[in-house]
Order: structure tokens, then C-alpha cells, then sequence
């Protein structure tokens, strides 16, 4: 037999065995005294040395592959058998069928006392469901999870273990790892212990804490109650100042003129000027008084000079800061024993607040006749629109079969289109009387911006009217960031309106101006024009239900205007220009909750 020697795995993993064969064979020589032979014994003996060589060569590789898988065996077993973490392989039955050492050292066992043993017996009964239930997830594929559990151990104590497994890909067997935890659990309960002390620690320096702050919050509000006693004393104090709405002055008189006036203590609380201040400049009184209520104290003044009794007037006077202030000024004459006027007394009465109350309920008093006006003729909507609209739509298709018949006589016919403009002039009462009659719906509300809204009463209005008058639009900085909760179609119809009522009472080719800002903390919209403006009756009755300054108009324009801007808690009001000449009309509007200036 041909000898075989042993090559390099590197020669046998880059040629095939055959070609590694062939390249032997053609290196030996076949013996001399081997006999000739045909070509085909020669070739068939060529194959058989050929596949001889090839079954050496996988031998050979064999040979060598088993001593490498014997080696890698030793390693792994080695491995396997001293690791630093318990290993265990159990079957579906949870027998145990291989264990390395530090497992059978957790176990306390010997290695082959443990092969083929149930594992739960080394598990105490109370950790036994736990080890059951984590096995039979490791075998239905769940290998994220890992339980711990505790062990038997001489001496009736226990071993804490942390178990981790996968099952093998045949799905037969379950490995295992497991971990000693014993000293970390006794660590914890150590740690928990510290922990346990350390909040009674904790919670006694709390306590101490609390009484401190306690002690604190009592000397606080000790303190905090004086501050306040001392800030009610110093406002009843200032509360007193400033309730001191009278005070008395002296005027003395010569020759029917006056030539000295004294004003008392109390002057500042009412006027904010000092005595100082009236005795330093003797026309401080009257230069204080408006011009249009001057008149009426120089009268009171001229008619104290020739009478003994007192004489009570009531004017305005504009005090330091500017504010317009009313009082109650009684003027009460000393003349001498020969009846000659040498002085006489003023008691002055600040009565702002009243004059306030009294306009206050005269503005609630009118409203409320205002509102009983709009509901009597909201009742007389409904039954107008029966009792009138019948036979008014008849009216309209007699008139209607008329026109017809008289096409040819133009006399007849101006006469039927002046019925047929009175028609509908008596229609759109009838929407106008209708409309104050209707409910708004809040269903139709959004959150819009004043802006957009004036914008498009612009647009709408110079779509619907020859553009005979200026329009001019001008919002201040925050007028996009102003929000309302509207019907914006009805916001719209209303600014429409009022544009039509500018246009109507201003020259053609003047300016109508529309105006957005904040006003008051209300959105504030403003169509001003540049006519004549309005009478001061035309002002106070500008909204009342059938007045209205347009011929053939029936007055009920701006009371449905104000209608609409009241039913969202708004207002309107107007006024007349000084410079340039015109009316302005305002609405305002509450500003809505998403607005952010």
C-alpha cells in the first residue's frame, strides 16, 4: 500500500481531494518489474490508485477534524463545567439531565447524584409555582423573562437564586442559569433596613422641621397682622380724607365787588388744590369752572349781592388732576345791620357720585323703555305679518294683472309703478318689523377677527353701491390680534347698514371712514362720515324704534343695528365730529377668550 502523510488544512481547504490525489500519484513511480498492460487495465488501475489516495486524504481530514472536535469538546465541557454561573439543562418533565459544578454546588449535591432528578426537589415549596410557571414559559418561546427563587440548604435555610433559560432549537430541553443572590439580597434587606432607619431619621428631622416652621409661619402672621392692622388704620385714615366732600370758603365783599376769598380746610379732599393754591391766585375758582356752567355762577354770585337768603346751584369744576367733578355750591349772604353786603359763605358739596347714579339710572330707564318699545312692536310683528302680508301679496298680483292690461296707456302706468314702489316700501317694513321680532342664534358664532369682518362689510358695500364716496379703512397695530365670538354674517349686515346711513347723510365724493382698535377693553368698531352730523335731539333718539331722519324712512334701521350688537352683550353709540365736520357710530364688542394681545 502506497504511504500516506499528513498535510496542511490549508492545502486541502484551496484543491479537491481528486486533484490533490492525481498531483500524488504522478509524483510516484510505479515499481519496474510491474508488467505492461493494455490501455484500458492501465486506466482503470490509474482510478482505483486515484480514489485509494482520495479515501487516505478524507481519512486524514477526519481524523483531523475529530481531534479538533474532541478539543473544542474539552474546552467547552471545561467551560461549561467551572463557569463562574450555575448551569442546568432540565427536560419537559423538569429532570434535570446535565449540571455543571457551581450548579450542583448551589444545589449542594454531587453531580451524579442530581442527573435525572426533578429540579423542584432542591426548590422549597414556596418557590415551587414560581419555578413551574417561569419553566413553562421558557418552553413556549418567552426567553426575556427570569424569576427568582430559593434553594434548599443544610441546616433548614434557603439559597436565593436568579434563573434565566432558553430552550435548545430541538425545543426538547430547557438551559438554565443560574446566579447566587443570596448576599445581594441580604444586602437589600440591609439597604432596606437603612432605608427604614433613615426615614424615621428623616421624619424626625421633618417634625423638627415643621415645629420650626411652624414657630415661623406664627411669627409671620404676627408680623403680617400688624402690617395689616397698620395699612387698615392708614386707609380708614385716607378713607376719612377722602370722604370730606364738603368744606365752607368766605368771600368778602366792598363796594358790590369781591376782593378776598378764604377757602376752609377740606378744599384739596374735593378740588386738589391746596389753601395756598387759592390764596395765591384769585381767579383759581373760576378759571376751575367749565365755560358753559360759568354763566350760571356769576347770575348766583350777582343775585347773593342783593338778597339776605341763601341760593343753591349745583355746576361742574375740574379739579387738579384734570377730572371733571359735580358739586352742590350754597351761597349764604352776611350783610351788615344797614343791610350792606360786606361777605357771604359758600358750603361746597362734592355730589359726583350721585350725578353719576342719577345718569346711570336715566341711561337705564331710557333702555328699558327702549327694550318695552322693541318687544310691543316685536308683538306687533308677528300679527302684522298675518293681517298685512295677505292682503298685501294680493295687492301685488291685482296690481300685477293691471300692468298687463294697460301696457298701452303710459298715464295709467306711472301711476301703477308708484303702487308697486309703495309696495314695497310697505314690504320691507314689514322684513324690518320681522327682523326685530327674530331671535339671534348662536349656532351661526365663531371666533373671528375684527379685521376680517370690517373687511368684508367693505367689500360687500362697494360691490352693492356705486363707489359715489371715498371708502377708507384704518386698524390700529393690535386690530389682527383682536378675537369676537359673532355671527360674522350678521356683523357684516349690521357695518353695511351703517355705511349706507353715512352715505346717506354726506355729500358725494366726501370720505367714509372705518375704524378697528381697543377701546375700553372692548372691540371697537367706528363708521365715521363727514356730513353735517346729527341734531342733539337726533343723538338722544338715534336708536329709538320709529325715529329716523330719512324721508320715507321708517326708523327702524338702527334699532335692529342695535338689536343685533346687544344680543352679544355689546353696545353702540354715536356722536357727532368737531373737525372735520360728521357723525361717527361705534359698536362695541366684548373681546373673546382666544384673543392675545
Amino acid at each position: 500500500m502506497i504511504a500516506m502523510t499528513k498535510r496542511k488544512s490549508s492545502d486541502t481547504s484551496d484543491k479537491g481531494l481528486r486533484q490533490q490525489a492525481e498531483e500524488y500519484l504522478q509524483g510516484q513511480s510505479i515499481s519496474p518489474d510491474t508488467p505492461l498492460m493494455q490501455d484500458d487495465t492501465v486506466r482503470l488501475l490509474h482510478e482505483l490508485q486515484v480514489h485509494h489516495i482520495e479515501l487516505g486524504m478524507q481519512n486524514d481530514e477526519l481524523l483531523r477534524m475529530r481531534s479538533k472536535a474532541e478539543a473544542a469538546l474539552d474546552r467547552y465541557t471545561d467551560l461549561y463545567d467551572f463557569a463562574p454561573a450555575g448551569y442546568l439543562t432540565l427536560d419537559r418533565n423538569n429532570t434535570i439531565t446535565n449540571v455543571n459544578f457551581l450548579a450542583a454546588s448551589l444545589m449542594e449535591s454531587e453531580r451524579s447524584q442530581l442527573i435525572g432528578r426533578p429540579f423542584g426537589l432542591f426548590v422549597v415549596e414556596e418557590s415551587r409555582p414560581v419555578l413551574n410557571k417561569f419553566v413553562e414559559q421558557a418552553f413556549a418561546g418567552i426567553t426575556n423573562a427570569s424569576c427568582e427563587v430559593q434553594l434548599h440548604r443544610e441546616g433548614g435555610s434557603s439559597r436565593a437564586v436568579r434563573i434565566s433559560a432558553i430552550t435548545s432549537a430541538t425545543g426538547k430541553d430547557c438551559r438554565m442559569i443560574m446566579v447566587d443572590i443570596t448576599n445581594y439580597k441580604h444586602e437589600e434587606e440591609q439597604l432596606r433596613g437603612a432605608h427604614k432607619q433613615l426615614e424615621k431619621i428623616v421624619a424626625a428631622r421633618t417634625a423638627d422641621l415643621k415645629e420650626a416652621n411652624l414657630r415661623l409661619q406664627q411669627d409671620i402672621a404676627e408680623r403680617t397682622q400688624v402690617e395689616e392692622d397698620l395699612k387698615k388704620s392708614e386707609e380708614r385714615y385716607r378713607h376719612l380724607l377722602s370722604s370730606i366732600t364738603n368744606y365752607v370758603y368766605s368771600v368778602h365783599v366792598s363796594g358790590g365787588l369781591a376782593f378776598r376769598t378764604e377757602h376752609g380746610e377740606g378744599c384739596e379732599a374735593v378740588s386738589g388744590y391746596t389753601q395756598e393754591d387759592y390764596a395765591s391766585d384769585a381767579s383759581l375758582w373760576i378759571a376751575m369752572i367749565p365755560e358753559e356752567d360759568r354763566p350760571m355762577v356769576t347770575d348766583a354770585i350777582t343775585r347773593i349781592m342783593s338778597t339776605d337768603k341763601p341760593i343753591t346751584i349745583e355746576h361742574r369744576i375740574v379739579d387738579k388732576t384734570g377730572q371733571l367733578h359735580w358739586i352742590r355750591n350754597t351761597l349764604v349772604p352776611h350783610p351788615d345791620a344797614d343791610g350792606v353786603m360786606n361777605s357771604y359763605d359758600g358750603i361746597i358739596t362734592d355730589i359726583t357720585e350721585r350725578k353719576l347714579l342719577q345718569q346711570k339710572q336715566s341711561c337705564l330707564e331710557m333702555e328699558a323703555l327702549q327694550g318695552e318699545k322693541l318687544r310691543a312692536l316685536g308683538e306687533l310683528a308677528s300679527v302684522v305679518a298675518h293681517e298685512v302680508r295677505n292682503p298685501l301679496n294680493a295687492i301685488v298680483i291685482a296690481v300685477e294683472l293691471i300692468s298687463k292690461h294697460i301696457q298701452d296707456n303710459p298715464e295709467c302706468i306711472k301711476y301703477v309703478d308708484r303702487i308697486q314702489r309703495q309696495i314695497n316700501r310697505l314690504d320691507n317694513l314689514m322684513k324690518d318689523l320681522l327682523e326685530l321680532r327674530r331671535p339671534e342664534e348662536a349656532r351661526n358664532r365663531q371666533c373671528c377677527t375684527l379685521v376680517s369682518i370690517c373687511r368684508m362689510a367693505a367689500d360687500s358695500w362697494m360691490q352693492s353701491n356705486k363707489p359715489l364716496h371715498r371708502l377708507i379703512t384704518a386698524f390700529s397695530p393690535e386690530a389682527d390680534k383682536i378675537m369676537v365670538f359673532v355671527d360674522p354674517e350678521r356683523v357684516v349686515q349690521v357695518m353695511v347698514n351703517l355705511l349706507d346711513n353715512a352715505a346717506q347723510h354726506s355729500h358725494e365724493g366726501t370720505e367714509i371712514q372705518i375704524e378697528c382698535a381697543l377701546v375700553d377693553g372692548m372691540a371697537s368698531i367706528r363708521v365715521r362720515d363727514h356730513g353735517e352730523g346729527l341734531s342733539d335731539s337726533a343723538l338722544l333718539h338715534a336708536f329709538d324704534p320709529t325715529f329716523t331722519t330719512r324721508k320715507g324712512g321708517s326708523g327702524l334701521g338702527l334699532s335692529i343695528v342695535k338689536h343685533i350688537i346687544e344680543s352679544y352683550l355689546g353696545k353702540m353709540r354715536c356722536w357727532n365730529n368737531t373737525s372735520p365736520l360728521g357723525c361717527t357710530v361705534e359698536i362695541l364688542l366684548p373681546i373673546a377668550v382666544e384673543t392675545n394681545l
